[in-house]
């Protein structure tokens, strides 16, 4: 319940503010961080009917986690006498400017001062962008339903103890089953995924994270799970044509499975991995011929017949001695001009 209300104020300063998804998406990961870093968490007995101290420092918690996210993620300034207005005042219990930089305080020294963690929606946008060549395999309409699936992760509890890197492959996997209808995956979306994410994954780990986005999802689309206020903002945002209205879009609940590439039911860990290309090595340049150099630190040794050097440098020393002698005439000539003006101060040069 306090992780609920709690989500549902990050969400409200979300829509409010007008931020960004990396700026949610790190909220929601300072705050998790800090309850599993505290001696009350969500899960335990105790929290089952939360007394109202506890609400207002949750939600005093959210806030100062939205401002932190607002300082790594935002291009804009986001006040916190911005964020203390909009939220109701009783929700955070008359808390103040000098509260609220305490409260700060306590949370940066509870996560020992690291902020910038990457979060799931990084992960996506990483493997989003390494499978820009499979337009036809992930169209756009596909990529805005994996973000959809991921921010609907967000809400459910059992997506948050999961790695950010796996639930992020297994919003774009579940993405393309969903709107396959059911069809498994083709075997190039899987390995470009498991390219851009840096490693394979473990079949129980992929399974996981495939069946907590499956129910945030639901069959008939954003599951009950889901916080209302948050499923709201949720389907206003991908509700638009400009994002496909991938909202409305009915869930799949059937398994996922990926083509006969990756032999496995549910994650292709043990798909044959192509040989890593040889590296390729930087040919050095020979030094023979008018155009050909060598490398020396930062600067380029050009090496050119003797002929051509002793020509350039004749031609360096008559452009010396050319601009020597025009910067001298003008000294000379701004001197006579002094002098004129200044009769008495001239002197001998």
């Amino acid at each position: 319940m306090g992780r609920t209300a709690a989500l549902e104020l990050l969400a409200f300063l979300y829509d409010a503010l007008q931020l960004r998804s990396e700026t949610l998406h790190l909220a929601v990961s300072l705050f998790d961080r800090v309850l599993a870093a505290s001696p009350y968490h969500p899960e335990s007995p105790s929290s089952s009917s939360p007394s109202y101290e506890h609400l207002v420092s949750l939600n005093r918690l959210a806030v100062v986690c939205a401002l932190l996210a607002c300082k790594y993620e935002e291009v804009y300034r986001v006040r916190p006498i911005d964020c203390l207005a909009l939220v109701p005042h009783g929700l955070l219990g008359g808390l103040s400017l000098t509260g609220l930089a305490e409260v700060e305080r306590v949370v940066l020294t509870s996560l020992g001062w690291r902020l910038a963690e990457p979060t799931a929606w990084h992960f996506l946008r990483r493997m989003l962008y390494a499978t820009r060549p499979l337009a036809e395999l992930l169209p756009q309409r596909t990529r805005f339903l994996a973000e959809l699936i991921l921010d609907l992760g967000l809400g459910a509890p059992a997506c948050v103890p999961l790695k950010k890197s796996v639930l992020a492959a297994a919003a774009v996997l579940v993405a393309v089953h969903v709107e396959s209808r059911g069809v498994p995956v083709p075997a190039e979306v899987a390995d470009a995924v498991m390219d851009a994410r840096g490693g394979r994954w473990e079949p129980d780990e992929l399974a996981q994270c495939v069946l907590a986005l499956q129910s945030a999802h639901g069959s008939s689309g954003i599951a009950a799970e889901v916080p209302h206020t948050f499923a709201s903002l949720i389907s206003r945002k991908y509700g638009t044509t400009r994002r496909f209205a991938v909202a409305s879009l009915p869930g799949c609940t059937s398994p996922l499975s990926i083509q006969s590439a990756a032999p496995a039911a549910i994650t292709p860990a043990t798909a044959p991995r192509p040989a890593p290309r040889p590296a390729m090595r930087r040919r050095q340049p020979s030094g023979r011929g008018p155009g050909r150099g060598a490398v020396d630190g930062r600067y380029v040794i050009l090496r050119v017949p003797r002929q051509q050097g002793r020509e350039a440098m004749a031609l360096g020393a008559r452009w010396d001695s050319e601009v020597g002698a025009y910067v001298s005439r003008v000294g000379e000539v701004h001197h006579e001009l002094l002098c004129a003006r200044f009769p008495n101060r001239g002197g001998a040069r």
